[in-house]
């Protein structure tokens, strides 16, 4: 049973993580791999990394897992903000935002229509490095996330990340 528990861990990480950091590294352009990420992480299906997250919350191995993972993820982000000259601090405070967001989205489980993704990857690069990001439209988008979970038809335990630097 370990093996299999393993071999599923390798899957999603391969899956979710790798082969999405290949692709974003395909483009020339640090801003180009930002809008991918954003586009992969709100406009593919989310399933796998919602049941993940749920094993990881009865299971130690897969939620080890989830937390290496969320740590590789944000440290991308982060290294990606900084690539474009924002100072560390505050690279990891967009990126947290940004994963924050992602984890959100995936716990409300709704499919986005192409213009909502488009508005929300649009929105979200408010936060990329050379631009200050307004306050009031950075609520209003984690207000809307929270507003459509379903917080009583799902469970609102989730492993979220909050490694600090």
């Amino acid at each position: 049973l370990a093996d299999f528990h393993a071999a599923v861990i390798s899957e999603w990480q391969r899956v979710a993580t790798d082969a999405i950091i290949a692709d974003i590294e395909k483009h020339s352009h640090l801003e180009q791999r930002l809008e991918a990420l954003l586009r992969h992480a709100f406009g593919e299906s989310v399933r796998l990394e919602v049941r993940m997250r749920a094993w990881g919350q009865d299971n130690a191995q897969a939620a080890k897992a989830v937390a290496q993972i969320d740590s590789r993820r944000l440290d991308y982000i982060v290294a990606m903000i900084v690539r474009q000259g924002v100072p560390q601090d505050v690279a990891r405070a967009r990126a947290q935002l940004l994963y924050w967001a992602y984890i959100g989205a995936a716990a409300a489980r709704r499919k986005l229509t192409q213009r909502q993704l488009d508005l929300l990857v649009t929105e979200l690069l408010r936060l990329a490095p050379h631009q200050k990001p307004e306050v009031g439209r950075l609520l209003n988008i984690a207000a809307n996330l929270v507003e459509s979970v379903d917080w009583k038809a799902r469970s609102p335990r989730l492993n979220i990340s909050t490694r600090s630097a």
